[in-house]
């Protein structure tokens, strides 16, 4: 019987809702009870390893480490075969950082989440469950970091190259990859190759630590845009800092040369790697103008690449030192 690594995390697939709230299971009981019961409906042996017990929305960046390092200890112990379950709010960055970090090794590992805890009437986290430990025994899946949750289109496991995760939300059916609306895109097993072909991966240094995670997130900052936003409040980020700005839809934000405005940011401190995400070739394939026009200021613009992929391997990077343009080359060819 195939033996599957499951390390638990705590989120609401590891949560119980209450009258008033929906609270971690301290127990892990049920959770541990249902992982047992669908390892056994799957056919599978799964050996259970508790990681920590948290709502994700308090995971630091250092966590990621802590999921790491038993990731490693799992390799060691000899599972090739692992499953990740994890809370929502937080799982795409938790999936890029693992995917960054596991690239090109010889394991298999599956993240999965439940948007409603085990004991909701409404709750995925059995089917979810089910699909990972599917995931992680099925034959045809090469090595590599993945997500994997119920899809009743893909014969129930629908499964996500972890680079590919975007954040989920409540009004979609199942977690969706990046442009997933378009017809050949799928979640099936047979197609579970990561949209992202051009990361060069030889460029991402993967000797990180949670120390120097701890370092480097003091350097880096994300910003929403919108109207009028002003950007001189980032002008407090240190020397050598990295800002990433979510744009609009189209991939655009301001090209003002106004005072708050993000080119007038970028020329007051030249030291800041500045990138903004992200322009959707399959919707704009020749990008606005004002793209254009943030480009020739020195601002990096990026197209089909989500915020926190950058954002992750930012942190990866300049925790060993990098710089953060040396840090953000590996993705260079999504450069406009």
């Amino acid at each position: 019987m195939k033996r599957v690594a499951v390390i638990t995390t705590g989120g609401t697939i590891g949560s119980l809702r209450g009258s008033e709230a929906i609270a971690i299971d301290d127990s892990s009981a049920v959770l541990h009870g249902r992982l047992t019961a669908m390892a056994a409906e799957v056919g599978v042996a799964a050996d259970i390893i508790a990681a920590t017990n948290s709502e994700s929305s308090e995971f630091e960046a250092e966590d990621w480490m802590t999921f790491a390092d038993c990731i490693e200890r799992c390799i060691v112990d000899g599972h090739d075969s692992i499953v990740l379950t994890h809370g929502t709010d937080t799982l795409h960055f938790s999936a890029a950082f693992l995917a960054l970090l596991f690239q090109g090794r010889d394991v298999k590992i599956c993240l999965t989440g439940a948007f409603y805890p085990p004991n909701h009437e409404a709750s995925d986290a059995d089917a979810n469950l089910r699909a990972a430990l599917r995931a992680a025994a099925e034959a045809t899946l090469k090595a590599g970091v993945y997500t994997a949750f119920y899809d009743a289109d893909c014969d129930g496991l629908g499964v996500i190259p972890a680079t590919d995760l975007v954040p989920p939300r409540f009004d979609e059916a199942y977690f969706r990859q990046v442009y997933a609306d378009l017809p050949h895109v799928t979640n099936s097993v047979a197609e579970a190759s990561s949209l992202f072909t051009r990361i060069a991966w030889d460029s991402i240094p993967r000797d990180i630590t949670a120390d120097g995670l701890a370092q480097a997130k003091r350097k880096v900052a994300a910003a929403l845009v919108f109207p009028g936003i002003d950007m001189r409040i980032y002008d407090s980020l240190p020397q050598g800092g990295l800002l990433l700005v979510e744009g609009y839809h189209s991939g655009t934000a301001s090209s003002a040369r106004t005072e708050s405005s993000l080119v007038a940011l970028h020329e007051r401190r030249p030291d800041l790697m500045i990138g903004v995400c992200s322009v959707p070739s399959p919707n704009v394939p020749i990008p606005y103008a004002g793209s254009k026009r943030l480009t020739e200021a020195g601002i990096a613009v990026y197209r089909d690449l989500p915020l926190h992929l950058l954002l992750v391997a930012g942190l990866i990077g300049m925790g060993q030192g990098l710089s953060a343009r040396e840090t953000l080359a590996a993705f260079d060819a999504y450069l406009i």
